[in-house]
């Protein structure tokens, strides 16, 4: 039987080093590597840079990597006001993904292109049409609607930061519209995104795959492995923040009735 090849796209190496990181390394884990041929195309920082060795030996996939190239205060001042989007989403555009990404589908037949969140979308939304004309299918992942996160962040913020972002605000959500309706399917997390989602594009395009993380990595031998509970993320996130205040709020009474002497 002829495997199904997949081209992934990250705009951060997959990896056990945060949130987004944990939820794509797991998703390429345990894709099935007897029905499906994956290689994945990541950008990477000198902090990510290390951690590569490691992630190809345990994904045991190809990985094609550009660096990252940041940019100056100027450009980054010209980016928000002109472009109207976030710096780092024309950051990653410049890195150079699509130039490694074109030379591959043009040597290659490719079944299908998975996007990591709208960053990657944002990445190579210049080359779709040329990736549609080769018939590959351009899947979605988005483990959040960004722009509702991003609005609630800006409560956060300073006066400045506050003023630009609700500047890019309406593009951004314009960019995650556009997204969804450029490509073939969407993976959401939850009910709640598939809902959103399903006002944009047909809900039969659109399939949960539930958020975690692989908690066996993080046990020694001697741990006790009932009862472990784990949480990554960081906080500052509006949804990791909500999600912790319901837990504390509502979730670990609970949990204290019955286990008195549990530890956080």
């Amino acid at each position: 039987m002829n495997k199904i090849k997949i081209f992934i796209i990250t705009t951060e190496l997959p990896a056990r080093i945060g949130g987004g990181p944990v939820r794509f390394f797991n998703l390429i884990k345990y894709i099935p590597k007897d029905m499906f041929s994956v290689s994945l195309f990541t950008i990477i920082d000198s902090k990510t840079k290390k951690f590569l060795p490691t992630i190809e030996k345990e994904l045991d996939i190809p990985i094609f990597t550009v660096p990252f190239k940041g940019f100056g205060l100027v450009k980054k001042i010209y980016v928000s006001l002109v472009k109207r989007v976030m710096p780092y989403m024309e950051e990653f555009k410049e890195s150079g993904i699509n130039d490694i990404l074109l030379k591959k589908i043009n040597k290659e037949s490719i079944d299908i292109i998975q996007l990591e969140t709208i960053n990657a979308y944002y990445v190579i939304k210049d080359i779709i049409p040329l990736i549609k004309e080769k018939n590959i299918q351009i899947v979605l992942d988005a483990p959040d609607v960004v722009q509702k996160a991003f609005k609630e962040s800006l409560k956060l913020f300073g006066f400045i930061k506050k003023t630009v972002g609700k500047w890019i605000l309406p593009n951004f959500a314009k960019i995650e519209n556009n997204a969804a309706k450029s490509v073939n399917h969407v993976f959401t997390c939850s009910d709640v995104d598939t809902a959103y989602f399903a006002k944009i594009v047909n809900i039969k395009t659109i399939t949960v795959v539930p958020n975690g993380a692989d908690t066996t990595f993080f046990r020694t031998k001697k741990q006790v492995l009932e009862n472990t509970l784990l949480f990554m993320g960081g906080v500052n996130y509006p949804p990791n923040e909500e999600a912790l205040q319901y837990f504390f709020s509502d979730i670990y009474p609970l949990i204290k009735k019955k286990m008195p002497n549990i530890k956080i």
